[in-house]
């Protein structure tokens, strides 16, 4: 299986929550998942059944992938939007996920970069919005 195929198959079992396969295309030793929230996932075991354990709570959820590109051998961007409600409300969180392949061809790491549409930057100016 090609890398690009290898990520394409991590975003499609993630999304049929086809945790088989999901963890069959994880590496099995040296993962490392590092969430929005800066919260560290080191296992297989553990990424899945964190996933296992989350989704559910994600109420009608889908996954819009816009655009994968490779960056570097065996690394990709994956810019993508989750999209579930949160308290009645469609709500869409858009965010570019970085991929890392190992030499076995399983993904080894994964950095999630979620963007905050609407949210107040930290500083004055630094929002193109407020031109």
């Amino acid at each position: 299986m090609s890398d690009q195929a290898v990520v394409d198959e991590y975003l499609r079992t993630f999304a049929a929550r086809d945790w088989e396969g999901f963890a069959a295309i994880l590496a099995d030793e040296n993962l490392r998942r590092v969430g929005p929230f800066m919260d560290v996932i080191e296992t297989k075991d553990d990424y899945v059944e964190f996933l296992r354990h989350l989704m559910p709570t994600l109420i009608n959820y889908e996954v819009r992938v816009d655009r994968v590109s490779q960056c570097g051998p065996k690394r990709f961007l994956v810019e993508l939007s989750e999209i579930f409600d949160v308290e009645g409300v469609r709500t869409e969180y858009p965010q570019a996920d970085l991929f890392e392949i190992d030499a076995a061809g399983k993904i080894c790491g994964v950095s999630i970069f979620m963007k905050t549409p609407y949210s107040k930057p930290p500083v004055a100016g630094a929002s193109a919005a407020d031109r």
